[in-house]
């Protein structure tokens, strides 16, 4: 039985992304055709959270500071700390798949795809744990 099912919430514990929060889009149990030989996931986290907002600010520095810059990455199990959370960020599979992931230009194209999911649920006030950044 494997725990990491998609719309799983998961941290990050190695590599560059280390100690970031993201949600697990696809999951491999077993070695892929495309080259990983261990049980891997497809995951879409936060690289830069969103920054704190007062009554006081402007709507443009408002806006500013509610952005979220997203990463996908292909990532181990064994460098993936599963959470409680389940998260659905409303992205088909055409839009979110291994086969873009490995094109540069189709790569960038889902990331700003996922930037306005995550903006957008952000902005509507879901999922608050995803949007703070964790702290060690």
């Amino acid at each position: 039985m494997n725990i990491y099912k998609e719309k799983k919430a998961v941290i990050l514990l190695r590599g560059r992304f280390a100690g970031r929060k993201a949600v697990v889009i696809q999951n491999w149990d077993e070695a892929n055709p495309k080259g990983y030989n261990f049980p891997h996931c497809l995951v879409v986290g936060i690289d830069h959270y969103p920054k704190k907002i007062n009554r006081q600010m402007k709507k443009r520095q408002k806006a500013r500071r509610s952005t979220v810059k997203p990463f996908v990455k292909v990532v181990n199990q064994a460098h993936l700390m599963p959470t409680r959370y389940n998260i659905s960020l409303n992205v088909s599979k055409k839009k979110a798949n291994l086969k873009l992931f490995g094109d540069v230009s189709t790569r960038s194209e889902m990331k700003k795809e996922l930037k306005k999911a995550l903006t957008k649920k952000y902005l509507n006030g879901k999922n608050k744990w995803l949007f703070t950044k964790l702290r060690f």
